[in-house]
């Protein structure tokens, strides 16, 4: 399979210099997360369509120490997950479009807890 999914990543994570990473629609989870984490330079990921990617997921996010843009429309997160996100201290941009299970409390709470992020909601 071309896509990415949690064994996948074992294998993408060897490009440590990688800085955008677009696997919309993938399957990954948290486990996949995890292990993209030497993924030290990674600036942006785009987790749009990731419907297998909850709230517990996100909380593998902080181990991105420069991911500064998320995408994450499309996803099973609901308001709770979004609070995950305020581990992730570089995060300036965080995208929900088509939200499914976030609302638009979920996505104040967010912007109220990261002044410095845009929570750009788009349905």
């Amino acid at each position: 399979s071309k896509e990415l999914n949690d064994d996948a990543a074992i294998h993408l994570a060897k490009f440590e210099s990688l800085e955008r990473l677009n696997p919309c629609n993938a399957t990954v989870t948290a486990v996949g997360l995890r292990r993209l984490a030497a993924l030290k330079d990674l600036v942006y990921l785009n987790l749009n369509g990731c419907r297998s990617v909850c709230n517990d997921d996100l909380k593998a996010l902080a181990a991105f120490p420069k991911l500064n843009r998320l995408d994450l429309g499309d996803a099973a997160v609901t308001d709770l997950g979004l609070l995950h996100l305020t581990a992730c201290k570089g995060l300036r941009v965080v995208s929900l479009h088509n939200p499914r299970r976030t609302t638009t409390a979920g996505a104040e709470a967010l912007r109220k807890e990261m002044p410095n992020c845009n929570v750009i909601e788009q349905p």
